[in-house]
């Protein structure tokens, strides 16, 4: 199964823009050319177009990406595009033979199945873990801003950032994106986006560039007397029609007389046929 899984897992080597803190820690003048190499993992989305999905976070601002492949090829990739609220993004690189990975349906993945976790920690190349599926849609996590992430034990550290989650059968079932812990490395509780939403998300950056969401518009007022009066009425009018199994017709909401429930324009109407009839 590895043997099928590996050629499709690359090593990342990415160079940006160090940040105060790195810096800080390097020991070095900070200066304006102050940069870092990190490492992250991807895996080959479409070998034949030479698409990579990786995690977004990994590569902003980066002013280099350098993708090993599992045969010891060295290539440069491009940005092609990224979604942050996701933290999905799609590299390109121009080579022969690549390997596709093969996606799990990751809607059928339950808690206990047993995974195997494909990536590069700590830049040291391409390292295989072991373990089970913890839990899934894990939410309210201070980690992304997507949340229906799936939380295994197999081993995940700085590095390992897009790599690959598969099944025993070698197929993806996740996106490695992140850890919890005090130490910044492995604790057991490591993260990944199910790549049902992977592949969704993968799709629209190739096709559009971007992922094109839809956006509701909401106007805001503060509450009036005269707002006030327009929900109560809508509500008493609810009221009627759920206990008396009446339909709101035009003209206003319906009121409870005597048992019976009776809309002010119909009530109007029949007045004014009584009076006509006179």
């Amino acid at each position: 199964m590895l043997r099928q899984v590996t050629p499709s897992v690359v090593s990342l080597s990415i160079k940006r823009r160090a940040t105060p803190d790195e810096v800080l820690l390097s020991g070095a003048p900070d200066t304006e050319d102050s940069q870092v190499q990190v490492a992250a993992s991807g895996v080959i989305l479409d070998g034949e177009r030479g698409l990579i999905v990786t995690c977004a976070h990994q590569i902003t601002d980066a002013d280099a990406i350098k993708v090993t492949l599992s045969d010891g090829r060295e290539l440069t990739a491009e940005q092609l595009a990224r979604d942050i609220e996701t933290d999905v993004a799609v590299l390109k690189v121009a080579a022969d033979n690549l390997v596709s990975i093969r996606f799990a349906d990751s809607s059928k993945v339950h808690v206990g199945d047993f995974v195997v976790s494909v990536g590069n920690p700590f830049g040291i190349g391409q390292s295989i873990s072991f373990g089970v599926v913890s839990a899934l849609r894990r939410s309210n996590m201070p980690i992304e801003g997507y949340d229906n992430l799936i939380q295994t034990d197999a081993s995940m550290n700085p590095g390992d950032s897009g790599g690959a989650l598969v099944n025993l059968n070698g197929e993806l079932v996740g996106l490695d994106t992140a850890i919890v812990g005090l130490t910044g490395s492995n604790v057991g509780i490591g993260f990944a986006m199910p790549g049902n939403m992977v592949r969704l998300i993968a799709g629209e950056l190739i096709a559009h560039g971007e992922v094109r969401r839809g956006h509701l518009g909401v106007a805001l007022r503060d509450l009036d007397s005269e707002i006030a009066s327009v929900a109560r009425a809508g509500a008493s009018a609810k009221w009627c029609a759920h206990h008396h199994g009446q339909r709101r017709l035009a003209g206003g909401p319906c009121r409870h007389r005597g048992g019976g429930c009776h809309n002010d324009s119909r009530s109007r109407k029949r007045r004014h046929n009584a009076r006509g009839a006179h």
